[in-house]
């Protein structure tokens, strides 16, 4: 197993990290990595959420790479890890409590929103 520390030196990162593993998904899922580095990523330029399969998706799977069609699987490996073991977190993630397992769109865009929360409050 990767150390976090070790893998992802850069501080804000190494914080998506720390809140995916808290959601529940697991550091040897594939999904951790990609939608780690999506959710880093998205958050330096967020119009990339509107563009995921052509800019976003493409971006992540060239720094890991593998091909954006397993960047998407990942990612949507590492939400149903979290929606069977732990659906209550993704319900709190989402201001409208989800009722349905979200999109790897709606979920990046979740982490994000999350990320830049949790950067004000330790600003504030």
């Amino acid at each position: 197993m990767r150390n976090l520390t070790e893998a992802y030196p850069d501080e804000e990162l190494l914080g998506i990290c720390w809140i995916l593993y808290g959601l529940g998904v697991n550091v040897s899922c594939n999904g951790f990595y990609h939608t780690a580095y999506a959710v880093w990523l998205a958050k330096q330029e967020p119009e990339r959420l509107r563009f995921v399969t052509k800019w976003l998706y493409p971006d992540v799977a060239k720094s890991c790479d593998t091909t954006w069609n397993a960047v998407e699987a990942n990612i949507r490996r590492a939400i149903v890890q979290i929606w069977r073991n732990n659906p209550a977190a993704i319900q709190k993630l989402d201001a409208d409590g989800a009722i349905r397992r979200p999109t790897p769109t709606e979920f990046l865009a979740m982490i994000v929103a999350r990320v830049l929360v949790d950067e004000n409050a330790s600003q504030a």
